[in-house]
Order: C-alpha cells, then sequence, then structure tokens
C-alpha cells in the first residue's frame, strides 16, 4: 500500500515502472530515463527533479482531484500515442525550462496550461489539438511531420517560434512576448500580437488583425496582412509586404514603419490609414482599385507605381520620391510632391490624370 511514502527513482540509468499505485512520486535522475510498463495512479504529488519521463502510451493521472505536478529545471516529460498529459492534478508547476513533448502518431490534445518549453513531433495529418489557452513560457517547437492546431484559443509565447511542421491557427490568437527571441517557419496566423522583440526568418501571412506593441523585425522575408496592421510599436521589413485589400484594413502607417524592400497595397476595398509621422519606404505598388488616401506623407526611396485604375489621393502631405515614379492611374495632390533622385530616372505624371493644386518641386 502506497499510504503516505515517497518512492524515489534515482537511479543511473534508464528505469522501468510497472503498473502501479504511488503516494507520492518522485523522479530525480542525473541520467537516463523512466518507462512506465503499464498506467500509473497518484494519490499525492508526481514530481520530475531531474531527468526524463516518458509515458509512451501510459498514463500517469492522479486517483482524485488534488496534489501538485512539478517539472524541475531542464527535465523533460514526453507523452506518446495513447497518452495524455497528467490529469486530474490542481496545481501544474513547470519550470521555464522544463519541456513537455507531444510526440504521438494518433491526434493528441494539448492541454491548457502554463508550459516551460512545449515541443509537438510525429502525427503528420493526425493533428495536435489545443483544448485551452496556453501560455510557454520558453521556446515552441513544431517539429517537421506534425501539426499542431490552436482552435480559438490564446497561445502566449515567451520564447522562440520554430515551426518546422505545420500550425493551423483557425481562429487563434498567438501572442510573442519574448525579448530578442526568433521566429522561424513559414507560418499562417489568424491573429497575431507582439508585445516583445522578435526577427523573423520565414514568410508570415497573417488573416486576421496584427498588433504589434514591441518589434518586429520581418528580415528580408515575404509579409501578408488580410486583416488589420496595428501598431504603436516598430515594423522593419527587407522584404514584400503586402496589404491584401480583401476586406476593410485599418493601416498604421507611421515613422515606426520601415520598409527597404517592396510594399504592395493591393486588392479592392481601401485601407484607411492611421498615423501622424512619415514612414520609410522603398518600392510602392499601389494596385488597390478601392484607391490609396494616405493621412501622412510619405517617404519614398525606390519605385512607385499607380496601377491602371488606382487612384492615389496625396492629400495635403509632404512626399519624397527618390526614384522612378510612374503613374498610370489617377494622382490628385494638394500639398508637396518633391521628386528627389540621385541619378537620372523615369518621371511618368500623366496615366489617366495627375493634378496639383500644391507644389511640385523637381531636385536632384
Amino acid at each position: 500500500s502506497p499510504e503516505s511514502s515517497t518512492l524515489i527513482f534515482n537511479g543511473a540509468g534508464s528505469q522501468s515502472i510497472a503498473s502501479s499505485t504511488f503516494n507520492n512520486l518522485t523522479i530525480n535522475k542525473t541520467s537516463g530515463i523512466v518507462l512506465p510498463t503499464g498506467n500509473l495512479t497518484i494519490n499525492g504529488d508526481l514530481t520530475l527533479m531531474a531527468g526524463t519521463l516518458d509515458l509512451g502510451t501510459y498514463t500517469a493521472n492522479r486517483s482524485s482531484t488534488g496534489g501538485t505536478l512539478t517539472l524541475g529545471a531542464n527535465t523533460i516529460l514526453k507523452i506518446g500515442t495513447g497518452s495524455e498529459y497528467p490529469a486530474n492534478y490542481v496545481a501544474n508547476n513547470l519550470a521555464s525550462s522544463s519541456t513537455v513533448e507531444y510526440y504521438g502518431t494518433l491526434p493528441q490534445t494539448v492541454v491548457g496550461i502554463t508550459y516551460g518549453n512545449l515541443t509537438l513531433s510525429n502525427g503528420s495529418s493526425n493533428v495536435k489539438t489545443l483544448s485551452a489557452t496556453a501560455n510557454i513560457m520558453g521556446d515552441l517547437l513544431i517539429n517537421n511531420g506534425a501539426s499542431f492546431d490552436a482552435s480559438a484559443f490564446s497561445l502566449n509565447v515567451y520564447g522562440n517560434w520554430n515551426n518546422a511542421g505545420t500550425f493551423i491557427p483557425t481562429s487563434s490568437t498567438v501572442s510573442l512576448n519574448g525579448t530578442s527571441k526568433s521566429l522561424t517557419g513559414a507560418t499562417t496566423f489568424s491573429n497575431l500580437s507582439i508585445t516583445g522583440t522578435y526577427t523573423g526568418y520565414n514568410d508570415i501571412t497573417v488573416t486576421g488583425n496584427t498588433n504589434i506593441n514591441g518589434s518586429y523585425d520581418a528580415s528580408s522575408n515575404n509579409a501578408t496582412f488580410e486583416g488589420n496592421f496595428l501598431k504603436s510599436g516598430t515594423f522593419t521589413s527587407g522584404g514584400t509586404v503586402t496589404f491584401t485589400g480583401t476586406q476593410s484594413q485599418t493601416i498604421s502607417m507611421d515613422a515606426g514603419f520601415t520598409n527597404t524592400g517592396t510594399v504592395n497595397f493591393n486588392g479592392t476595398v481601401a485601407p484607411i490609414f492611421t498615423g501622424i509621422t512619415s514612414p520609410t519606404l522603398y518600392n510602392v505598388n499601389l494596385n488597390n482599385t478601392g484607391g490609396i488616401t494616405p493621412v501622412v506623407g510619405w517617404n519614398v526611396g525606390g519605385i512607385f507605381t499607380v496601377a491602371n485604375g488606382v487612384t492615389f489621393t496625396a492629400g495635403s502631405y509632404s512626399y519624397t520620391f527618390g526614384s522612378t515614379f510612374t503613374n498610370n492611374g489617377t494622382v490628385t495632390s494638394t500639398g508637396v510632391l518633391y521628386f528627389n533622385p540621385a541619378s537620372a530616372v523615369t518621371l511618368k505624371l500623366m496615366g489617366t490624370s495627375f493634378s496639383s493644386t500644391g507644389l511640385v518641386e523637381f531636385g536632384g
């Protein structure tokens, strides 16, 4: 009978545990793995102080609600096919450097708790699905061959985002909250919030709303935004940024927005701009037939193109253009249009229409 005892596994090599009932079970191994050969029942606490507990196909649930599940620093809990995250513990204390890995080949439920590192492996089209809001204090890793569905929940990540598999956003909100972290692996998000500082190393697409209160550097990759793009922080890109314009979009375009690649304004629904300071842009393609009407002046260092059927309403603001200017549509201005290339370029002002009641200045 387990009564009030605590059983400690601390052997130097791998150890197996037959199907048993324990009061408190503690694993404290400097090397080797603990491998159950049957289901474990815990009446008290389950503590992993050091080492790895690989549940395989078995469980380590508490017999009734209560107790604490603890994962110490650098420990690993592995959950395989047919297993589940240990259930019925009222407290889950997981060190930020600990790791929980769901590695089953059949569908698995990823419980909504506060993890250290979370790793998802195997399964292919057998999806691992989040069951509630989760916090990841360390890194999220979706391995090649794994699919992770965040469903309609919030996923708050404080470490690196590593997607080598498939992330299914459904209607979730992903919040990236770490400092000097990275986003790797091409990923489509539903809603994305960035309160930390992240560098992106692959393409991203956001089908819902984007909020950047921290900073995001997209590097030379593609970033596509289908919903609102709101920010009080900074967004930097050397790649291609596309606002799809397939629905109403509010776009924060100010001094915190810097692009040295290309910005595309596509679609048929005119965006709503916000901002009180001027963004720094390079190549700009205005393709949105609903029209483009900024609320601040723009500094454009590269090629600026207004497509056929597009109206660019510059308003009373000041714009600087540093390279080729091609108007195949309609341009109107009551402010300043300053053409200041460093070398000879082609300026095509008269497309369908070009009208200025302000100042047009040619420098360079």
